[in-house]
């Protein structure tokens, strides 16, 4: 989820099992949030791979969904839950 903040940037928050929000992290301008299965993951890694415009990767570590949000206008950042951390975890990003 997104929460917007005064200033026009805001939060990307998780709720975890136990109903605690838990931030992934800060974002200005407007949100851009999105939720991909390991498949369609591994898509847009193909896509970012196969761009001559797009620099990054993807690499979805652990079954489960991969969130990517944009928390730039041309920076986007991608996490996925980490069983053994407990935790979402960075696992890529790319920039435009």
């Amino acid at each position: 989820m997104a929460v917007n903040e005064r200033d026009g940037g805001g939060r990307y928050l998780v709720i975890d099992d136990g109903a605690h929000p838990r931030e992934l992290a800060p974002y200005s301008g407007t949100p851009d949030l999105s939720c991909y299965s390991v498949r369609e993951a591994d898509g847009v890694n193909a896509t970012i791979a196969r761009s001559a415009t797009i620099n990054g990767r993807v690499t979805a570590e652990w079954d489960g969904t991969v969130v990517c949000g944009f928390i730039e206008p041309t920076i986007a950042v991608c996490w996925q839950y980490a069983p053994e951390q407990e935790r979402f975890v960075r696992i890529g990003g790319w920039t435009t």
